[in-house]
């Protein structure tokens, strides 16, 4: 075989596109009658009121242990992501479980199990440890 080669897809036997298979017409209904996909009608999961108050309070608790430096600022624990501001405002800062909450769910309204984080670290870290995160 030879480097130049080149792989021509098979173009669709129903309408000639090359950009699919025939496998993506249905047989049984015309292009043209077939409905649009829908969102879901499966409503979002809504936090219980009972968990949204300890979780403001855990919040609460948490800034009025960790107030911020001279200037306003809180520092990222993670600060791996390329992305990352390093210093985050009240508007920039998530509140990240070190442990998280899924693992240890005795620590979920911890205040010493809670660490200032950007958005980007908080969201690549996941459900790891920040010991696994940084090991990565």
């Amino acid at each position: 075989m030879s480097g130049n080669s080149t792989i021509k897809p098979k173009p669709c036997s129903v309408c000639g596109s090359i950009w699919h298979s025939a496998m993506y017409h249905n047989p049984r209904k015309p292009i043209a009658v077939r409905k649009p996909l829908q969102r879901s009608k499966k409503p979002i999961r809504y936090e219980s009121q009972k968990n949204q108050t300890k979780r403001l309070a855990t919040r609460e608790a948490w800034f009025e242990a960790n107030p911020p430096d001279k200037d306003g600022y809180w520092y990222c624990y993670i600060s791996k992501h390329p992305l990352c501001p390093k210093k985050l405002t009240i508007d920039t800062v998530q509140l990240e479980h070190n442990l998280s909450k899924v693992r240890r769910k005795d620590l979920r309204f911890d205040i010493t199990n809670i660490f200032p984080a950007c958005e980007h670290d908080n969201k690549a870290k996941g459900s790891l440890s920040a010991k696994e995160y940084m090991a990565l």
